[in-house]
């Protein structure tokens, strides 16, 4: 196991050791540590834009003039999906534009094989000294564009950019208090609110894309796309094969169990009943049950049952590549995750997805259904008729 992998290992058993709840209502001296935080950052916010040498740029900038880009993406996995278009379309309208893309631990591996990303630094936000030695070497390319489409922490991420681009031109996008954010970055795009929900997180790289760039892209176009290894996608579709000739089936779910914490999944117990259900009514369908490798025992413990239906099937993943070849030869994806959700999204599939609450995290220009529990209650809670009445809507027998 290599030493990325280790630390990403160690990141799911941390995270999934943490509270279970998820709704906590701060203490009052918390809220007013935060608005005093907050008068704190309108005080430093120029002295801050001064330091980092932050000037206005004309824009949005046509391709021709641009020579090399460089896009800060080193969250989550999901927002790594969601972003692959930029370079995509970069790539394509202008190959001659150099693209380099700053990872974490957790989403580098998405990049492993992508074609239209020419440098790959890992600035791992939970680790200072990583972020540090990614900035230096990221420095040395000179990069003249840079994207920081990590939105949230906006002024660590006006830090972190200045430090990986310090001579050139730095961009964010923002909901509101554009005039504040333009103290700390070169260009700064507004990604309006759509009614009472946040704008989709994919129309906000859209918004923050069209600042910058001028070029504005179709809809068919602004879609992530997944490249996957071929010797991942061989090797999975192989055994996806031999498990249908073993069952006398021709196509499946993607069934998956994990979600960030135990508060937003669905639960063991509901995906046995579901899938119960689904075997009768979809006579001709395996149903693949997916993790990441930090519940792995759980769920092989769980599908030892001997109540499991005869199609479910646990299927280990060793690596991020392989759990994006299931999605690409699944017919649907039930999940609780975002991540699998924006895998999903990129290989347009079916999707039913169970979140706490509806935000810019969801599935984009492909058939889905979105269940939510009552406010407050975990994501468990949410009926078993009416997961089986999305799959149902989603995939007629």
């Amino acid at each position: 196991m290599s030493d990325k992998d280790q630390l990403r290992q160690q990141f799911f058993h941390k995270r999934r050791k943490g509270h279970h709840g998820f709704f906590v209502t701060p203490k009052w001296y918390r809220r007013v540590g935060v608005k005093i935080e907050e008068y704190n950052k309108k005080l430093t916010i120029g002295g801050l834009g001064k330091m980092l040498r932050i000037k206005p740029a004309k824009h949005p900038i046509p391709l021709s003039e641009i020579r090399s880009v460089l896009i800060l993406r080193y969250d989550a996995i999901g927002d790594m999906v969601v972003t692959t278009q930029v370079w995509r379309i970069l790539k394509r309208i202008a190959p001659h534009i150099k693209i380099g893309v700053a990872c974490s631990y957790r989403n580098i591996d998405v990049l492993r094989v992508d074609p239209d990303v020419d440098v790959v630094y890992d600035m791992s936000e939970a680790d200072v000294k990583q972020i540090l030695r990614g900035a230096r070497e990221a420095r040395k390319e000179n990069w003249q564009i840079s994207m920081q489409t990590v939105y949230n922490r906006k002024t660590k991420g006006a830090i972190i950019s200045r430090l990986a681009c310090p001579k050139g031109l730095t961009s964010i996008a923002a909901h509101d208090k554009l005039a504040h954010y333009q103290k700390l970055f070169s260009i700064v795009g507004h990604a309006p609110h759509q009614g009472k929900y946040l704008m989709p997180m994919i129309d906000v790289i859209k918004a923050h894309f069209e600042a910058v760039f001028d070029y504005k892209p179709t809809q068919d176009e602004w879609h992530p796309s997944l490249v996957i290894d071929e010797k991942v996608l061989t090797r999975t579709r192989e055994r996806i094969a031999q498990l249908h000739a073993e069952n006398g089936t021709r196509r499946f779910f993607m069934v998956n169990t994990e979600a960030w914490t135990p508060f937003k999944e669905w639960g063991y117990e509901n995906t046995l009943e579901l899938v119960k259900l689904m075997q009768d009514k979809y006579p001709d369908c395996l149903f693949l049950i997916t993790s990441s490798p930090a519940t792995q025992k759980a769920v092989e413990h769980f599908i030892a049952r001997p109540d499991k239906p005869s199609r479910m099937i646990y299927y280990a993943t060793a690596d991020l590549h392989e759990l994006m070849a299931i999605t690409r030869y699944s017919d649907m994806v039930i999940t609780p995750d975002t991540s699998i959700v924006h895998m999903a999204t990129a290989e347009r599939k079916p999707i039913v997805a169970m979140f706490v609450w509806r935000s810019e995290w969801l599935p984009y220009n492909v058939p889905n259904v979105v269940l939510t529990p009552q406010e407050g209650n975990p994501v468990s809670t949410i009926p078993l008729s009416d997961v089986f009445a999305a799959v149902e809507e989603l995939m007629p027998a």
